[in-house]
């Protein structure tokens, strides 16, 4: 059964390494739409304001500070809602 529970440990430990890398990339790949000329709010929103609190949700997971688990989720709530509310809704 020790086996069993540390082999899930490192894969769990492997996925959140390569989601928190993931997040990065999407936001740099954003980046780069962003400049060149593809401004479009759902990219926005996704890109740029939805991975930035997942990469530090997920690094957090990563490296087991639950505190830091917990305030990126408040994160992304409150970033993602305010990206939606500028670049989507536009009042």
């Amino acid at each position: 059964m020790q086996a069993k529970t540390k082999f899930l440990f490192v894969v769990s430990k492997k996925i959140f390494f390569s989601f928190t890398v993931l997040m990065i990339l999407i936001n740099f790949a954003g980046w780069t739409f962003y400049y060149l000329g593809y401004q479009y709010g759902w990219l926005i929103v996704i890109s740029q304001f939805a991975v930035v609190p997942l990469y530090y949700l997920f690094f957090g997971l990563w490296k087991s500070n639950y505190l830091l688990v917990g305030t990126a989720s408040l994160f992304f709530i409150i970033h993602t809602i305010n990206g939606y509310m500028n670049f989507i809704i536009k009042k």
